[in-house]
């Protein structure tokens, strides 16, 4: 090699080095490259390297620690926080939501403090997104749109992300169709095959855009292909009541609710009039449950929550991290298959 190549050649390490460090794409106070790492990087003898490193010390960029290092130069941003996003009934006593809120308050890492929980309504089109907060969010489309359009890290809580956002969220999320063909597996083992006729077994579903919902209704109608379905429209008690008229048409023996207010709603509906209670499994395993002593499908809470904190914690450790995902399996929750409203 001559003296002219071997000078273009450490000019263009020289310029290379530079433009990384300037570009941004090497964070303040991340380890750079020793000298031997440099040396055999870019194909350059290691005094020179050192040179190097020293020319960029010199110039600002770079800070050299004894015993420690090479750092790149500039003040350490401050180690980002959790803020949790959650919908205004989440302050809601005995509701779902206000159970996922204190299950997530108690998973994140660090005290879950007043001001790092944002609660939304449907009134807030533009919910402002702190830096150094990583958000987490459970069913608040106002917030999880902001990190879209701002190409924002966030975790999605109890939902999966979709195709255009699977790059940019973590998710911690319930496996809904093995959750809907475990109610519908129970209710076979229960039922036998003598009662695989269409009107012996219905579903009560929930929004029809809802992904859950529909999760819920493919496992169960894998394992009851024929069972009817109503569609309620919502996730309420209120739902659950005006559906209730069509299961006193349909009467049939066994009704799935795909969640637990569904079916609060429909027990509801049907000791108003008198009606027989069929055998009733709801999903989720929310407060509501436990009162109703209604068998559930139910969330592994405890398994939920070390999940979210593990999810959170890796992003906090490892911002640039690929995105990954984990669907949790929920259980059966046995309780009185026929429990209604006293």
């Amino acid at each position: 090699m001559t003296r002219a190549t071997a000078h273009r050649r450490v000019e263009a390490v020289r310029l290379a080095l530079r433009r990384k460090i300037d570009a941004g794409a090497l964070r303040p106070g991340q380890r750079f490259w020793s000298a031997r790492d440099l040396a055999d990087r870019y194909g350059i003898a290691y005094l020179t390297a050192d040179r190097l490193l020293k020319e960029l010390t010199d110039a600002g960029r770079l800070v050299r620690k004894p015993r420690s290092g090479t750092f790149v130069a500039g003040q350490t941003p401050a180690r980002p926080v959790p803020q949790l996003f959650l919908p205004e009934r989440a302050k809601v006593a005995g509701t779902f939501a206000n159970h996922m809120r204190r299950c997530l308050r108690d998973a994140l890492p660090g005290p879950l403090s007043d001001a790092r929980v944002r609660f939304l309504d449907a009134t807030d089109r533009r919910p402002s997104l702190p830096p150094q907060k990583l958000p987490v969010l459970w069913e608040t489309p106002t917030a999880r749109r902001a990190c879209l359009d701002q190409q924002r890290r966030a975790v999605l809580i109890h939902d999966l992300p979709r195709p255009r956002e699977a790059a940019l969220f973590d998710a911690v999320a319930i496996d809904n169709h093995t959750g809907g063909y475990l109610a519908g597996q129970t209710f076979r083992n229960m039922l036998g095959p003598g009662h695989a006729e269409p009107s012996s077994v219905a579903v009560v579903a929930g929004p029809r855009q809802d992904p859950r919902s529909h999760a819920r209704l493919r496992g169960f109608r894998d394992a009851w292909p024929d069972a009817s379905v109503i569609t309620a429209g919502g996730w309420t008690t209120d739902h659950g009541r005006r559906a209730a008229s069509a299961v006193r048409r349909k009467r049939p023996r066994a009704l799935f609710c795909a969640n637990d207010r569904l079916a609060e709603g429909v027990l509801e509906g049907l000791a108003e009039r008198g009606e027989p209670r069929p055998l009733i499994i709801g999903f989720d395993d929310a407060p509501i449950a436990e009162r109703l002593q209604l068998t559930t499908i139910g969330i592994p809470w405890r398994a939920f929550a070390d999940e979210v904190r593990d999810a959170v914690q890796r992003r906090l450790d490892q911002p640039d991290a690929p995105a990954r995902r984990v669907e949790l399996t929920p259980q059966l929750i046995l309780r009185r298959l026929d429990a209604g409203v006293p």
